[in-house]
């Protein structure tokens, strides 16, 4: 039996985004993509699979950033207001017993 390979091109925008944990959501013109990592609450707006320019968005404060496509395989963490909460404990062990909000040492 053959095998039908449907991973992207290694180097293009869609395996840069693939890699870094971006999924396909939508087209609104068939031509440009919307692409989100849920996990961070992250969007990867561009024109198209050609595109020279990429918009990278945190979903929860609306920030966003343009970078060139090229750019893209150098990236190798997108922090957002979801992955990398400075309010957040970073780990279980850091949530306070108490209920505060306020570490314990």
């Amino acid at each position: 039996m053959n095998t039908i390979d449907l991973r992207p091109q290694a180097g293009s925008i869609i395996y840069e985004l693939a890699r870094l944990g971006f999924q396909f959501d939508h087209s609104d013109d068939g031509t440009a993509q919307t692409w989100v990592n849920y996990a961070i609450q992250a969007r990867a707006d561009f024109t198209s699979p050609s595109a020279t320019e990429i918009m990278l968005g945190d979903m929860a404060t609306r920030l966003s950033a343009t970078i060139q496509a090229s750019e893209l395989a150098g990236v190798d963490h997108i922090s957002t207001w979801t992955s990398d909460n400075p309010t957040t404990p970073e780990t279980p062990a850091e949530t306070p017993a108490d209920g505060t909000g306020e570490p314990t040492a």
